[in-house]
Order: structure tokens, then sequence, then C-alpha cells
């Protein structure tokens, strides 16, 4: 039998919820065979050594994110000046080092080895903040999307089901307010690496007394790579190798 309504044979089945209880344990260190063997030796230690592990692996975790913290800003802090001397986005680069501890009475030296990773992707923004950005770095890209009204949807779904364009029983304000727009607003891709944006900032051009209209933006030199950065956002990584 072919489907009437397409919106009534797409709705969410609804699964009754399990009523909540106690779980049963099971203590499978005492599980035996049918002579009496233990089923699971060593169960037992495999359950303490994995509550241990995990233990120590979210401890671990979270020295990793505070630790990590710390380096991406030595990082930061690298990659921020090579910027402001090149003028150019920088590549990707290695920080190192040698660590020096005692063992038995004896130096022993540990080489550090991380990369440090900067992606052309950025923080996202509200609508505010756009504006602010867009005023001063000219660095926004706005998309529209388009969606249906849900409820309208909900409340017409066998008539648009039959023909969208034929719909009669809907009336003029519920057909222009069927579709909805939105505007998504993000940090432009390639900002960081924008030349002429760039240059302004680092005064290596000088803003011209006249533009033609249909010239692409030229912004006046103002703040430094560190206040576009931190502005931004960039998304930056460290690899271990």
């Amino acid at each position: 039998m072919a489907t009437k309504n397409l919106f009534a044979s797409a709705k969410k089945e609804v699964k009754p919820t399990a009523a909540t209880k106690d779980k049963e344990e099971i203590d499978i260190s005492t599980l035996t065979d049918e002579k009496g063997k233990p089923r699971f030796p060593g169960s037992a230690q495999l359950l303490v050594d994995f509550q241990k592990y995990h233990a120590q692996a979210k401890e671990a975790e979270a020295m990793l994110k505070t630790k990590g913290a710390e380096i991406k800003e030595i990082g930061l802090e690298i990659w921020t000046e090579k910027f402001e001397k090149e003028g150019t986005r920088p590549e990707s680069f290695i920080m190192k080092g040698m660590h020096e501890t005692e063992v038995d009475g004896k130096p022993v030296k540990t080489e550090g080895r991380l990369m440090f990773i900067s992606s052309d992707s950025y923080k996202k923004v509200d609508e505010i903040a756009a504006t602010v950005l867009e005023s001063k770095y000219g660095c926004i890209e706005r998309k529209e999307v388009f969606f249906f009204d849900n409820d309208l949807l909900q409340k017409h779904g066998e008539l648009i089901s039959e023909a969208i364009l034929a719909i009669k029983g809907m009336t003029d304000e519920e057909k222009a307010n069927l579709i909805k727009k939105k505007e998504e607003v993000s940090i432009k891709k390639g900002t960081i690496e924008n030349v002429q944006l760039i240059e302004s900032i680092t005064g290596k051009v000088e803003k011209p007394k006249k533009v033609a209209k249909d010239a692409p933006p030229v912004f006046e030199k103002f703040g430094s790579v560190r206040e576009l950065i931190s502005k931004v956002e960039p998304t930056f990584s460290l690899k271990n190798i």
C-alpha cells in the first residue's frame, strides 16, 4: 500500500523506557566449572588492575592537559614572534629540549620533542563578536541557512506531502512563515594567511588615500599580530614525534 503521508511515515518510533533497577552483581572470581575449577582464573586481578590503570589514565590525562597547555603557550609565543618577523604564517616547527636528571648518582639526559602545529580553523563567534571582528579585520564570513518551520510542518504535513506548491489549506501568513532563514557567522578560512591583512598589521604597506569602489578592502595599520591571534584564536595542536 502506498504511503499517503511522508511526514507520518518518517515519525520517530517511541520505545518504552525500561524501569531503573539495581544491577545484579556477579562475583566472577568464584565461578567454577563442572569440575569445581575456577572458570576465570586471575579475573579478580584483572578487575583490580583495570581500575588501577583507569585511575592512572585519568590522572595522566589531566596532567597531559595541564602540561600541554603550558607547552602551547611557549609554542604560541615563538610562533607569534616568527609571524611578526617574517610577515607570513609560520610553518609547523619542532620544539625540543634536553632534560637532565640523576639516577644512582649518575647524570641521565633525556630529550623531549614535540611538533607545534597551527591550523586554519578558528573559534566560534556570535553576532556581537563577528561585528567587531568584521569592522576591524574584515575576516568574517556570513552564510544564510534556510530551514522549514517545524510547527507548521507538523500542522500541515499531509498537505505538504501531497504537493507543497498546491497547498490551499494554509493562510498566506503561514506560507510566508513556512521557510525560515538564519545567518551563520564564522571567521574566514585563510585569515592568518591573508597577506594584505598581515601587511596592514605589520606596517609593510600604507593604505592609499583613494580606493576605487570595486577594489578589494584595504585595512589601516592597527594593533599587532598578537592582537589578531588573540581575537580569532586559531587552532594550535601538539604532535608527539
